[in-house]
């Protein structure tokens, strides 16, 4: 049994499949989460609805007010920054993609390449 720890597209995909199981037995529950495909079920499952808490971002604290239909922001880098986090670390993690950006990029080129790798040993491309 391989004990390396999922990735995290996958850990992912277990949840997503999770809350499908329990979308279809008519469960109840709250779920929190920072995972995108989470919050993109709510458009295609009529039983899950996203809610975020209210945060104050001039102040910098919760309102502890839920609103629902759309999800929210974790403000991780506001609330880095408040906490005292060195501002030459928050402006270098400010100037990188999002992750799911940067793997759909790392994906296209591996797929460029075994494109190009499987075109130039492909009978008659000599």
């Amino acid at each position: 049994m391989n004990s390396a720890p999922a990735r995290p597209a996958a850990r992912g995909a277990i949840a997503e499949a999770v809350l499908e199981e329990l979308s279809t037995v008519k469960a109840r529950g709250v779920v929190t989460t920072h995972y995108s495909n989470l919050k993109l079920m709510a458009d295609r499952y009529p039983s899950i609805v996203n809610s975020a808490m209210l945060f104050d971002i001039k102040n910098m604290q919760p309102l502890y007010t839920l609103r629902t239909g759309r999800p929210g922001s974790s403000f991780a880098l506001e609330i880095a920054g408040k906490i005292g986090f060195p501002e030459d670390v928050l402006q270098a993690a400010r100037q990188r993609p999002a992750r799911p950006a940067r793997l759909r990029a790392a994906t296209t080129g591996e797929l460029k390449e075994r494109r190009t790798s499987l075109s130039a040993s492909a009978p008659g491309s000599r």
